[in-house]
């Protein structure tokens, strides 16, 4: 995940500015920032210094933006005082304030703005609105004993939103604390019992981070790159510190072979203090637990490392659309599963449409060159998962040395410049000499999805022997351009055509010689499209992202069991929700997706839906992992819905009261899964379910 910063706060605060009259005398612009800043951890105290290079001047009035928790001291340029006042406006956008002031009348289009300011910045952390897969908690920024964490949405430095800046900062902590930021670390030294570091940002930056806390540093040479690595002194550091370096000395070269030259002096690996995985410019921040997990080095990390390249290399347009989550999730998360093997990237591509069909109802469906930054499940649907297919779509379409050529021309042409879906457009019409602008026009200004269907199959022997399979593929409205594949088994092998559809529908006819025993129209989901039901096997996601629900809490039995269950129900409860105690009749179960949490009325109703094979009595549950006892684990397990098949319901069994907040926490993070069985807190098995026969998919009879 690109950064921290809160996009569509920050685009907010733009559009107030922009739409204000004042605002609309001035084009100015800050190019550069000379910062010194000094924290005082105990207070959560920052006093600043800033000379900002400012460009652009045409009128006298000019506007920025800052913390509103920050009061200003001094503020002069070139050398004479000048008074500011808060600016009307603001007052919605929580945390950020609006400054104005009249520049000297010097008659140059530039001028040194020098500003000093100090205060308080302690934003708690607070969990996301809705829970979902790769949440984490936020805050716009906070100063506390465990550590430090400043960004753009910060506001923590006077900013006109859009520019592009250069800075170096001098920034002031502890003895004990180490600090991070952007660019080249220029120096580090202590002085008067504290210390001080310097960072220089050569590139034009979108904004300036301070991340600062008492870590062990320590930094490898790699070529023209310094590896550094910020970790708290644990018993484990130096173990971590050599498994990322190995794997960060990879993915620099092989990002650096396919892409081109990384971008920045360095890359740091830092440790965080609540769980987090952003990639800024030139570092990472990991949580003190997701940097433990055994697998992140091999798949998250070289996400955040590739966004370097994509968001922190090649910047993104806000106003016309974020494309960089979509190019970094395929040419990090899917392509890892790709390089495991073709089932391995099948599955990845199923679980993206099945989060998108999940997910994203009409009222929550926009076009991708809508999305900003993912807040919620729907969000993330559209703007990771369609846009990774959209990408694999392209990919097909002009064929892979094409594809590694628009990347490389992309990050050639546009890096450190900002970037829409347009510039990302042009770099692949370039590479593979394709007019793609139908194709950009279709995936990324529409909302929705095709729902693809086959029809009227028919196989035959041919006239002079071998075999016809004739049928049709068609769409609903409004229709793509789409390049259906479809698979013909045969009794010697498989065989593959490819029906171009252009508008409802589309006759296709196969010749060959050996005999064909079934047919299967985008098996591999290829294709962003809306999925049958039948295709998908049914998941906690299906009960998570549904419109319409209902909570059936167990309302009898251990009092502190009632009370966290009754917690969890509140939580899970929202528009569209329903909560019942204890048991709900056949009416009240049509049309909503269920939960049942705790034993209530319906658990034996319940257990009857579920697979062939898995059985559940009161001590015991027996599921495709083994064998597991109701004593000492907790179970969640999805199964089809017992009235509406195209829904689900999902069953919550807690092993006690103690661990229900944290699997309500854990929970919306296994989307993909069918069950789910903890032990304690800990995840100890789960597993998907099968899919049904698609209606893609036609056994094939030989008339």
């Amino acid at each position: 995940m690109k950064g921290a910063k809160s996009v569509i706060h920050r685009l907010a605060v733009l559009f107030l500015l922009i739409l204000s009259p004042s605002a609309l005398l001035a084009e100015a612009h800050i190019v550069h920032h000379l910062i010194r800043a000094e924290l005082d951890p105990h207070r959560s105290h920052i006093s600043v210094t800033d000379r900002l290079r400012v460009e652009g001047l045409e009128a006298s009035a000019l506007r920025l933006a800052l913390n509103e928790n920050l009061e200003i001291t001094s503020l002069t340029a070139d050398g004479q005082d000048l008074r500011w006042r808060e600016v009307a406006g603001m007052e919605e956008e929580e945390g950020v304030r609006a400054i104005e002031f009249n520049m000297p009348r010097t008659g140059e289009s530039f001028a040194e703005v020098l500003i000093s300011y100090e205060g308080v910045i302690l934003d708690s952390l607070r969990p996301p609105k809705e829970a979902y897969a790769r949440s984490f908690m936020t805050t716009s920024g906070l100063i506390e004993n465990r550590g430090a964490f400043l960004a753009g949405g910060t506001y923590w430095v006077p900013t006109i939103e859009g520019d592009l800046f250069t800075f170096q900062m001098d920034a002031v902590v502890p003895p004990s604390w180490e600090i991070v930021s952007q660019g080249r670390m220029d120096a580090r030294y202590e002085q008067a019992g504290r210390r001080i570091t310097r960072w220089v940002a050569e590139h034009p930056m979108e904004e300036v981070y301070l991340v600062a806390g008492p870590y062990l540093f320590e930094e490898t040479p790699h070529k023209n790159v310094r590896i550094q690595t910020y970790l708290y002194d644990k018993e484990d550091a130096a173990e971590l510190r050599a498994r990322y370096v190995a794997a960060t000395k990879q993915y620099l070269d092989r990002y650096g072979r396919d892409i081109g030259e990384y971008p920045y002096a360095k890359f740091a690996l830092v440790e965080n203090f609540w769980q987090t995985g952003f990639g800024m410019p030139s570092f990472t921040l990991l949580g003190e637990q997701v940097i433990r997990l055994p697998f992140i080095p091999f798949t998250s990390y070289g996400h955040e490392i590739l966004h370097n390249w994509w968001g922190n290399g090649v910047y993104v347009d806000w106003e016309k659309g974020n494309w960089c989550e979509g190019l970094t999730a395929y040419g990090a998360d899917y392509t890892y599963k790709e390089e495991k093997g073709h089932g391995e990237a099948v599955a990845y591509r199923r679980g993206e449409l099945q989060k998108f069909q999940d997910y994203v109802s009409g009222n929550e469906d926009f076009p991708l060159i809508d999305f900003r930054s993912r807040s919620d499940a729907s969000t993330q649907a559209v703007g990771y998962s369609k846009s990774t297919m959209v990408f694999h779509m392209l990919r097909r379409l002009i064929g892979d040395r094409p594809f590694r050529e628009g990347q490389r021309r992309l990050y050639e042409e546009r890096k450190f410049q900002v970037s829409s879906w347009e510039d990302v457009r042009e770099a692949f019409e370039e590479a593979s000499g394709e007019d793609l602008s139908r194709f950009f026009k279709e995936w990324t200004t529409r909302r929705g999805a095709p729902q693809v269907t086959l029809a009227k199959v028919e196989a035959k022997g041919g006239w002079r022997g071998g075999y016809v399979v004739e049928g049709v593929v068609g769409q609903d409205k409004p229709h793509y351009h789409l390049d259906v594949p479809v698979r013909i088994t045969t009794e010697a092998g498989e065989e593959s055509l490819t029906v171009y559809l252009e508008g409802r529908e589309k006759n296709f006819r196969w010749k060959g010689e050996a005999r064909p025993v079934a047919l299967a129209v985008d098996p591999d989901f290829d294709l962003f499209r809306k999925v049958h039901l039948a295709e998908i096997p049914v998941s906690l996601s299906r009960t998570l992202g549904a419109d319409s629900t209902l909570v059936v809490v167990q309302n009898d039995g251990d009092e502190a069991l009632l009370v966290a269950l009754g917690d969890l129900a509140g939580q899970w409860s929202g528009p569209g929700t329903e909560r019942v105690e204890g048991s709900a009749e056949e009416t009240d179960l049509a049309g909503k997706s269920v939960f049942l949490l705790g034993r209530t009325g319906l658990n034996d109703r319940f257990v009857a839906t579920l697979p062939k094979g898995v059985t559940m009595d009161g001590a015991k549950w027996v599921l495709p992992a083994g064998e597991f006892t109701s004593a000492d684990h907790s179970l969640v397990i999805t199964a089809r819905h017992p009235v509406d098949p195209d829904l689900s319901w999902t069953l919550l069994l807690p092993e006690n009261a103690e661990v229900v907040p944290s699997l309500g926490r854990k929970i919306p993070h296994y989307g993909k899964y069918g069950y789910l069985v903890f032990q304690g807190t800990e995840n100890v098995a789960k597993g998907e379910w099968s899919s049904g026969e698609s209606p893609l998919y036609v056994k094939l009879k030989v008339e």
